[in-house]
C-alpha cells in the first residue's frame, strides 16, 4: 500500500478524534445555562427520528398493492412503544411486525 492510503487513514482518525474530543475538552469546566442543557436533551431523539423517517421514506418495502410494510411496522412499533415504554419489547415488536407484515401482505 502506498503512503497516500496511510495519510488518508491518519487524517480521518485525527478528524474523528478531534470532532469527538474537542467539545468534551472545551466544555468540561464550562457553566452551560439551564435552557441550553434542556434543549440539548432533545438532540438524541431528533437524530433518531430523522434516521428512522429517512429509512422509511427512502427505501420502503412495498407490497404488490403499494402498502409500505416499513410504515406499517413503524406504526405498530410506535403504538407498542408508547404502551409498554420498553425498548426491548419495542425493538422485538418492530422486527416481528416487519416480518409478519412482509409474510402476510407480500
Amino acid at each position: 500500500m502506498d503512503t497516500t492510503f496511510f495519510v488518508t487513514v491518519l487524517l480521518c482518525a485525527v478528524i474523528t478524534i478531534s470532532v469527538r474530543a474537542l467539545p468534551i475538552i472545551l466544555l468540561a469546566n464550562a457553566q452551560i445555562p439551564v435552557l441550553i442543557r434542556e434543549w440539548l436533551n432533545f438532540i438524541p431523539a431528533a437524530v433518531m427520528s430523522a434516521i428512522i423517517v429517512a429509512e422509511i421514506l427512502a427505501k420502503p418495502a412495498l407490497t404488490p398493492s403499494g402498502l409500505s410494510i416499513s410504515a406499517l411496522a413503524a406504526v405498530t412499533c410506535l403504538i407498542i412503544g408508547v404502551m409498554t415504554r420498553s425498548l426491548f419489547i419495542t425493538v422485538l415488536s418492530g422486527i416481528a411486525s416487519f416480518m409478519t407484515f412482509g409474510w402476510i401482505l407480500a
